[in-house]
């Protein structure tokens, strides 16, 4: 968790940790729409399911809609200890924030920015319990809401530092506000996590091992 430690502490830190090469394609990286997925919806069920194997360590994509947008990313998290923090791509001018729904949809925490000298968004969950979970990414003042249309984490708009938890009974995310100020291309940078599920290619051949498995079994 070092690097968001750091990022967390010092403005100047996390200027220098955070510029990095482009997204091309590697073993430990999701970029929006791989394997023919599309856009990135901002709710679990139109969400990016991130396929791979190992680590993941890095998350790019593109949010086009100011006030609208939103891309959810159906994820991982391996241990007790999880980090989530944003960067700009390239030249995107992105202010972000960051949501984290466990895998029913439930809220879990949320940060709008990392302090009030850095408008990028950093969620340090700690004592989180290992499991699928859902990251989402919104336009800052994009916030979700429950089936009541209250505001799940209260009006997170200004607020700066800290992982923020619901403040209502019903965490259920429902829908979003559409009050977002932002767009553009992001990074999102991982520790702790890994793959939501394995590579299609992957589940082919544990499936044709299986099969041979049978086989030799009748045999």
């Amino acid at each position: 968790m070092r690097l968001f430690l750091l990022a967390a502490l010092s403005c100047g830190i996390f200027t220098e940790a955070v510029h990095a090469g482009p997204c091309s394609a590697a073993p430990n990286v999701w970029n929006e729409g791989d394997l023919g997925q599309g856009d990135a919806g901002k709710r679990p069920d139109t969400a990016n399911v991130t396929f791979g194997s190992g680590s993941l360590d890095r998350i790019c994509g593109n949010l086009v809609n100011p006030a609208g947008g939103g891309d959810l990313y159906e994820i991982m998290i391996t241990g007790t200890t999880f980090g989530a923090i944003t960067e700009p791509r390239g030249d995107s001018t992105i202010d972000p924030s960051l949501y984290l729904f466990d895998s029913t949809g439930h809220a879990v925490v949320g940060n709008n920015d990392i302090c009030s000298c850095n408008d990028q968004s950093l969620l340090l969950g700690s004592g989180v319990t290992p499991g699928l979970y859902f990251l989402a990414i919104v336009p800052v003042n994009q916030q979700p809401i429950n089936h009541k249309n209250k505001l799940i984490f209260g009006d997170l708009t200004g607020t700066s530092g800290s992982d923020f938890t619901p403040i209502v009974a019903n965490t259920l995310l429902d829908g979003w506000t559409n009050d977002g100020n932002s767009s553009g291309r992001y990074i999102i940078r991982l520790e702790g996590a890994s793959f939501a599920s394995p590579e299609p290619a992957s589940l082919l051949l544990v499936g044709a091992g299986l099969v041979v498995f049978a086989v030799r079994r009748r045999s």
